[in-house]
């Protein structure tokens, strides 16, 4: 092994006496008893995080990526900055964004309170981000594999900028990975600015020792990490702590700690889902043993007593027809799906075809959203209840987006409706933050708030829709005399507005219109308008608005000016990929005109968002802003039941950084880009957060099988 490591290293043009010490480090690293190697010759060596923005090792990296769907937060003491090892604090968010693509974001300080303008020693407070990516094994050998990467990209101040390339093996017969690579670095340590390479060894399931050369010095560590299924949920934790450094560290202990949790599971893409779980299967075979003898009545009994809203029942071309409301799963609009497609499968046999009428088995749901339909399923009953216990698959089931009011009006209705729910309420809690994050004034100031909204539904696609904030607490640099006191939450109600939602005939654009009070104090109106390609592939959308200030002039005596949006924006959809990339552009919030790109990861139903934006003002050169976002449920899977009132969480809330590129400064953001979010806009409300059409629903049907599964396990106890 080490004959070809040193043939590899002399190929990059490394220094004999280096390879030499190299292997030595290595070979202390190495020398633990290999019957220990015998015991775990087919376990994988573990990908776990460096102290540096990447998989790896200590300071260097390996070809290895975080796998795909997982997120991981690292704690680190320890980088090497300007000359030395420093004491500094790692605070390091990734992702595994896609198949081999890790995204790093990155905050690095020496204390995290101090005003930097005041001390003004040289301290740092650094945000960066970082990419990763393991090129695909065209090659055909899994044990070898390329990456490449570049930390700290793109900001305007970047404190370890580095870029670099790098190969590892891993061995079948010991547990070891040997890596090399080649970096040019910032870091006037030269750390990663020329030739690195180092070995991981894995004597046991649980323990990792590692040595490397960084390119200018040879370290040493042991990590220690969780087992396989040891922790819930796949959760994974892991600690490292440095053996060895030939840096000047000054005593600094060289140390990180993480913990990684897979974003998808078998829920959302497993047929195999529950199909352990002895007790769901016979509580499946019992409701599905209900369909010969079930009604029509027993049918909207049991979706009713499950929460759906405006039920009713029918016939059309020799089907049956079932349109509903689903308030009660608010993750997806798959989930309600699911769990009344369930329902009415395990209600349909012969008994209730020969009291509607029928000689046929198909069955078409068609779901609402505010007594509008936004999408049907049709089936056959048989097929589908196969589908959903797993003794074959059903090839038979079409979604369809277009058309659907037209459809509804020839239905033939056997029962009146059902739960209308007009007039209910959502009382939706959800908490609020605004924050500066690694600024001068500390790591991260907040201001902390709950909102409450409510939500009334009134006639059809009409609601009133009401937000209370009521701030909860906040830093010192929020407080008055601050310098974010203007941007602290107050006391107040900030939103007020009546949404009416309709669609144009003929070509089926989707509207709503939106009038009231946003923003505290801005009264007027507003209007979206959205069209979906039937696969969904494409949307193209228009917002246009206009508001005033309730005052005329704000408490220094200068005119509140009158604040008026026009964006145009067009939604690329790939549903296999669960990626999305959106363009916008237009005059935003503040009288800013320009473009915003942004691609969105979503996994299950947390989404992860990039965003660049350049918009000027008239008076003012281009501005360039890059934006990281989170979206995520902040409520059950399954809601309360809803009624006259419902109270829930936020099913999108929203956590998002922004930070300044393309100059030479990095002052704070003055608000460039900023649009007019609702958290009730026509997207939320009626589209699924924007993932909608045939293809979506058709990769997201094995999801649909498996919410009926997840909602029999609530009927278990």
């Amino acid at each position: 092994m080490f004959k070809y490591l040193v043939t590899y290293l002399k190929f990059q043009q490394w220094p004999l006496p280096m390879i030499k010490k190299m292997i030595t480090v290595g070979g202390v690293v190495c020398s633990l008893p290999f019957s220990a190697i015998a015991a775990h010759m087919t376990m994988p060596v573990e990908r776990l995080p460096s102290n540096q923005s990447f998989t790896g090792l200590m300071f260097i990296p390996n070809a290895q990526s975080l796998e795909y769907g997982d997120f991981s937060f690292t704690f680190a003491q320890g980088l090497p900055w300007r000359e030395r090892i420093q004491a500094l604090d790692s605070l390091k968010f990734s992702f595994g964004v896609l198949e081999g693509l890790e995204a790093t974001g990155r905050v690095v300080t020496e204390d995290y309170h101090s005003n930097l303008f005041e001390t003004r020693d040289g301290r740092i407070r650094d945000l960066s981000m970082s990419l990763k990516y393991q090129l695909p094994n065209f090659w055909g050998n899994e044990a070898f594999n390329v990456a490449i990467g570049a930390q700290d990209l793109g900001g305007a101040l970047q404190h370890f900028s580095t870029n670099y390339a790098v190969a590892d093996y891993t061995f079948d017969s010991v547990p070891v990975r040997v890596s090399a690579g080649y970096g040019q670095s910032d870091i006037p340590l030269g750390v990663m600015d020329g030739p690195f390479g180092g070995i991981e060894y894995q004597p046991f399931d649980f323990v990792q020792l590692t040595a490397e050369y960084d390119a200018v010095e040879f370290n040493s560590s042991v990590k220690v990490f969780t087992p396989e299924e040891l922790l819930p949920y796949d959760i994974k934790a892991s600690l490292s702590y440095q053996i060895y450094s030939g840096h000047e560290t000054d005593e600094q202990n060289m140390w990180n700690a993480a913990l990684s949790i897979p974003l998808i599971t078998d829920y959302t893409r497993s047929r195999d889902y529950a199909r352990n779980n002895v007790s769901l299967m016979e509580k499946l075979s019992l409701e599905q043993s209900k369909a010969d003898n079930a009604s029509i009545s027993a049918l909207v009994s049991a979706l009713r007593n499950e929460g759906f809203v405006n039920i009713q029942v029918g016939t059309l071309n020799q089907s049956v027809v079932v349109a509903l409301e689903n308030r009660r799963y608010n993750h997806n609009q798959m989930d309600g799906l699911g769990v009344a497609m369930g329902i009415i499968s395990s209600h349909f046999g012969s008994n209730l075809a020969q009291e509607m009428g029928l000689s046929s088995d198909r069955v078409e749901l068609m779901l609402l959203a505010n007594q509008k339909t936004i999408v049907s399923v049709q089936t056959d009953a048989t097929c589908y209840q196969s589908f959903v216990n797993g003794s074959a698959a059903c090839d038979d089931i079409q979604f369809s987006t277009k058309n659907l009011s037209d459809k509804l009006e020839l239905v033939e209705w056997k029962t009146e409706r059902v739960n209308s729910g007009a007039l209910d309420s959502q009382l939706v809690l959800s908490p609020m933050v605004r924050h500066g994050v690694a600024t001068e004034y500390g790591v991260y100031d907040y201001s902390f708030a709950m909102s409450s909204n409510l939500y009334t539904f009134l006639w059809s696609g009409a609601a009133v829709d009401v937000r209370h904030i009521l701030p909860l607490a906040e830093s010192d640099d929020f407080e008055e005399g601050g310098y974010f006191e203007d941007s602290a939450y107050e006391n107040e109600i900030d939103r007020a507005m009546v949404h009416q939602f309709f669609r144009l005939p003929y070509v089926d654009l989707a509207n709503q219109v939106s009038l009231g009070l946003v923003k505290t104090d801005y009264v007027g109106a507003r209007s979206e308008s959205a069209w979906f390609s039937p696969s969904g592939a494409h949307a193209l959308g228009l917002e246009m608005s206009y508001f005033q200030h309730m005052d005329e002039k704000d408490k220094n005596g200068y005119a509140n000016p009158d604040r008026q949006t026009f964006l145009t924006r067009y939604t690329f959809s790939m549903p296999e990929w669960d990626w999305q990339f959106n363009a916008t552009a237009g005059e935003f919030w503040k009288g800013d005109i320009g473009a915003k790109f942004t691609t969105s990861h979503w996994f299950e139903d947390i989404e992860v968002s990039a965003s660049y934006q350049v918009t000027k003002f008239n008076d003012t050169d281009e501005e360039q802003f890059v934006t990281v976002a989170v979206k995520l449920p902040l409520t059950p899977w399954r809601d309360m039941p809803p009624g006259l009132l419902q109270v829930r969480g936020n099913e999108a809330y929203d956590f998002n950084v922004t930070t300044r590129v393309g100059n030479d400064a990095n002052y704070l953001s003055t608000g460039q880009g900023d649009e007019l979010v609702m958290d009730n806009s026509m997207l939320r409300r009626y589209f699924n957060r924007g993932r909608y059409g045939s293809d979506y629903f058709l990769e997201n049907k094995i999801r649909m099988r498996n919410a009926y599964l997840r909602y029999l396990t609530t009927q278990l106890n």
